[in-house]
């Protein structure tokens, strides 16, 4: 077999062999996620395998990553004209859409609502969150949210004037987490 010959099947054999490396180390990129469940219920999500073997391990979907939503500018009104319109505040969650379906493990979630009329000075806008208030009501129409478990979490948005009374309320959106 001539010199020339030889040095292109060395070559071809390198290149195959450096090929089937590099496919096997891609798969070693994606390690396998395991869900363990402590003896107080609380969940624990990690990429080494418990010692106790008491573990399941996690199929992770694709990531889904929802575009910035931009929040249509409510009109100028007056103060006089926001008192008579009171009664007829309309509160809307732009983002997320409801039923939407977040994967991954970051929990975390921007809420971003419209309010029409716009807010007046004594009103603000309180998120609920299952029903219940997730943090100090606010002036601004967006909450960033972190650590929300996984599962199903329902969101609402309440308008209400300075004393707590409620004048309007969004719709509720349901939102699934999932690992």
């Amino acid at each position: 077999m001539p010199a020339k010959a030889i040095a292109m099947k060395k070559i071809i054999i390198n290149l195959l062999a450096l090929l089937v490396s590099f496919c096997l180390s891609i798969g070693s990129i994606a390690a396998p996620i395991y869900r363990a469940v402590n003896d107080d219920g609380s969940v624990t999500f990690s990429d080494q395998e418990p010692l106790d073997g008491y573990a399941d391990e996690v199929e992770l979907g694709k990531t889904i990553i929802h575009p910035a939503v931009t929040v249509p500018a409510n009109p100028l009104i007056t103060a006089s004209e926001a008192e008579n319109l009171s009664s007829s505040k309309k509160v809307r969650i732009h983002a997320p859409a409801d039923e939407s379906v977040v994967h991954g493990t970051d929990n975390r979630l921007t809420v971003s609502v419209s309010v029409s009329p716009a807010i007046g000075e004594r009103e603000q806008l309180q998120l609920l969150h299952n029903g219940s208030a997730y943090g100090p009501p606010q002036s601004s129409g967006q909450w960033n949210l972190a650590r929300i478990n996984p599962g199903t979490q329902k969101f609402s948005v309440r308008f209400q004037d300075s004393s707590g009374q409620r004048i309007s309320e969004s719709d509720t959106i349901t939102i699934y987490f999932i690992p």
